[in-house]
């Protein structure tokens, strides 16, 4: 599995939304369905 980190900040600031800071345990969950549910409650569609 790729990591899907990146390519999320990337989505993410493309659409307007920003990275703040960095805490230990941030986004701990490395998956495409934790990526996807960022993603929901950014209100933008699914790409992982």
């Amino acid at each position: 599995m790729t990591d899907v980190i990146p390519a999320l900040k990337k989505l993410l600031r493309q659409n307007g939304f920003g990275f703040w800071r960095s805490e230990r345990g941030d986004l701990a969950h490395k998956s495409r369905h934790a990526a996807n549910g960022v993603l929901e409650q950014a209100e933008s569609p699914k790409e992982f």
